[in-house]
């Protein structure tokens, strides 16, 4: 049997050779629905479905303030540094949290001013994520107090593209916003969290001060040994209420609460990737209604073919090898050029 299906899939490889025109249509069509299709499908599952690259993921969780009418109606906000700084000593769920917040940056030094994307973060933020140094350490907490001296950390793509991966990096200055910061450690690639972030500052100099109603930093925090989510939700809403009776005018009305990391990074994207499948899947679905319009076609035009094999004793599981032998020539093909497309 299997000796009869290989010399069907040769006879059918055979005559689409003979059919170039047919072959390079049915292949492209179906490879490009294949290669979309499976575009879509690797976006969503990147934001969906793949844990995120730190460890223990599914202990993260984003910490946020919330107001039924303020900012808009049911949106999700940050918090201020003094309620985060109140959040990290009343709380007994988190093994650690931090707080962050993404900052455009000047640098200059060299033969012309640049823009580079910086996060301003609370030390915990590297140990709670895991993060791995090339070289040098992370920020400590004394240099998050204020009035310590600035230090920064580059990551590792930054220091090999913009420094030339030089090994005198650490101890060196880079001057940001006008402000000279050494440099004391080079962060390796991997973390990418916040996105496209090249070089990493101490939160707390730059938010001393600040009132409590700016809510302009995110907390991401890592549960305790012992602790779910239910129970660190409860504690971080009863937070909440006792920060809004002990400071009315600021916090009145807000409330405290918490969602997984992953399910809060994914929300802002997978929407819009499962329409994007969805579109996909609807032209792999034409694409393949006219590749099955092109091998109707075909068989129609064999007709005289299947006829004589017939007379001449062939079995109707023969006759159907015969058909599904084109069809899965050129599935295999198209198969192999959506993958490459999707590449």
């Amino acid at each position: 049997m299997l000796d009869g299906v290989s010399k069907d899939l040769l006879f059918a490889a055979r005559r689409l050779r003979r059919a170039p025109g047919f072959l390079a249509v049915a292949v492209a069509s179906l490879g490009m629905g294949v290669g979309v299709t499976a575009v879509a499908f690797s976006l969503l599952s990147s934001v969906s479905f793949r844990p995120l690259p730190f460890p223990e993921p599914d202990r993260l969780v984003d910490v946020y303030e919330y107001h039924p009418v303020q900012v808009c109606p049911g949106c999700g906000v940050g918090t201020s540094y003094p309620n985060f700084t109140d959040w990290r000593a009343q709380s007994t769920s988190f093994a650690s949290m931090a707080a962050y917040r993404t900052e455009a940056l000047g640098w200059t030094g060299q033969e012309a001013p640049a823009r580079v994307q910086g996060v301003a973060s609370s030390p915990e933020l590297f140990r709670l994520l895991g993060a791995r140094f090339v070289t040098g350490r992370p920020p400590l907490p004394a240099d998050d107090r204020p009035g310590a001296a600035p230090v920064v950390v580059l990551g590792e793509t930054f220091w090999r593209e913009r420094m030339g991966a030089h090994p005198d990096a650490l101890g060196s200055s880079l001057t940001l916003n006008g402000v000279p910061h050494t440099v004391v450690g080079v962060l390796a690639d991997g973390l990418d969290f916040p996105a496209a972030a090249a070089v990493w500052l101490p939160l707390g100099p730059r938010v001393a001060g600040g009132a409590r109603d700016d809510r302009s930093v995110s907390v991401v925090a890592r549960l305790a040994d012992g602790s779910d989510l239910p129970e660190a939700a409860a504690e971080i809403a009863l937070i909440g209420r006792r920060l809004a009776e002990a400071y009315p005018e600021e916090d009145g009305g807000w409330s405290a609460h918490l969602v997984p990391l992953h399910a809060d990074l994914a929300s802002d994207y997978a929407p819009s990737f499962r329409l994007l499948l969805g579109a996909v899947c609807f032209v792999l679905l034409v694409a393949c209604a006219n590749l099955a319009g092109l091998l109707l076609v075909r068989g129609a035009e064999r007709e005289t073919e299947l006829a004589v094999r017939s007379s001449m004793g062939a079995s109707r599981w023969d006759l159907v090898r015969a058909l599904l032998g084109e069809a899965v020539v050129v599935g295999v093909l198209g198969g192999g050029v959506g993958l490459l497309v999707a590449w």
